[in-house]
């Protein structure tokens, strides 16, 4: 009877080694396809610059914007907006790398321009 038990025990250790080799393999291959590919995608961001003053040269800020903005990222787009009784804003789309921290790193970089009054992220779409 002993002879019973212990030959049932390597039985279902060995069965049970066999099943964890068996999903391991199928971990290995479904993940297989994501080893040398960048997780990350890119995400489309809209920020709204208002000036500090509406007396602001909204084009000399728009052109401050671009520059400063080349440097860390992709500029989509660049607008004017009417906002109200003379006041305008800048929206900017910018495409940055969907990862933590990015748009806040755009953010900072904006508000440090000379005349920039505030900084509003309005969208964010993954590309």
């Amino acid at each position: 009877m002993p002879y019973l038990i212990a030959r049932n025990a390597a039985k279902a250790s060995s069965e049970d080694a066999r099943i964890a080799e068996s999903i391991q393999l199928y971990i290995n291959a479904k993940n297989a396809g994501f080893r040398d590919r960048d997780p990350m995608g890119e995400v489309i961001v809209t920020i709204k610059v208002l000036p500090e003053d509406s007396a602001i040269n909204i084009e000399k800020l728009k052109e401050r914007v671009k520059v400063n903005l080349d440097k860390i990222c992709k500029v989509a787009n660049m607008e004017v907006q009417e906002i109200a009784f003379g006041l305008k804003a800048v929206k900017v789309q910018v495409i940055i790398p969907d990862a933590d921290g990015q748009i806040d790193k755009v953010e900072s970089s904006i508000t440090g321009i000379e005349g920039v009054g505030q900084v509003d992220t309005e969208d964010m779409s993954l590309l």
